[in-house]
């Protein structure tokens, strides 16, 4: 993985390693997040990231975590996406009959549990089992005992149902020891994930990164 931001002429090769950039100067961490952030909404920008060579979409293909505490596995995109793989699967050859059986079984038990109430009554068709999914509450498990478990489990949620495949993590090093960041950074590498760390401080190398800081005067180390 590869980032630049052509108004200061950064360019940084990950070399297959998570990629760490240091921003002490706080401005000008607004203005890389921002530009990050407006790109990710669709917008146009400075920053550019590419794996193997091909340019990354930011709005299609970027995740940006700002927050850790609490943090939030199961977003709206990442359920949407995994509803609609169910979906999907419920009338693959395997499961085409038993989806019919039970989406009209459904029907004819509400029409007859509206027996019991006085009144007449419509439902909405059943046509998936999309509510069904959504009746039931159907989510990813989020009760992992360390950030580090749980944001490696996002990683990979994200990359197989929502096609993420760069993410972006703000200040992380704030809630993770140098230990736990090892131990994090060196699962995603053999996972094939891309990170790159956007800190405003320095707190420590792990031997799996590589790092660039730009110093308060904006140069490049």
């Amino acid at each position: 993985m590869t980032f630049a931001y052509s108004q200061i002429e950064l360019y940084i090769d990950s070399e297959d390693k998570v990629l760490t950039l240091i921003i002490e100067h706080p401005d000008f961490f607004y203005t890389v997040l921002n530009d990050i952030n407006n790109q990710i909404e669709g917008g146009t920008g400075f920053s550019v990231i590419s794996c193997n060579e091909k340019l990354i979409s930011f709005a299609k293909q970027a995740t940006m975590i700002t927050e850790f505490v609490p943090f939030e596995m199961n977003r709206k995109e990442l359920i949407s996406k995994l509803y609609a793989h169910l979906k999907k699967c419920s009338v693959n050859e395997d499961m085409f009959i038993r989806t019919n059986e039970m989406l009209s079984a459904t029907e004819r038990y509400i029409s007859e549990l509206v027996q019991y109430a006085e009144g007449e009554f419509v439902t909405d068709k059943i046509c998936d089992v999309t509510p069904l999914l959504k009746m039931f509450g159907l989510k990813f498990v989020d009760s992992y005992d360390t950030l580090e478990e749980k944001l490696l489990e996002f990683f990979l949620a994200m990359t197989e149902y929502a096609g993420k495949t760069v993410f972006i993590c703000v200040n992380l090093r704030s809630c993770l020891s140098l230990q736990k960041a090892e131990k994090l950074f060196e699962s995603v590498i053999e996972h094939g994930i891309s990170l790159l760390c956007i800190e405003s401080s320095d707190r420590g190398k792990t031997g799996y990164e590589i790092r660039v800081v730009i110093d308060d005067d904006l140069c490049v180390i």
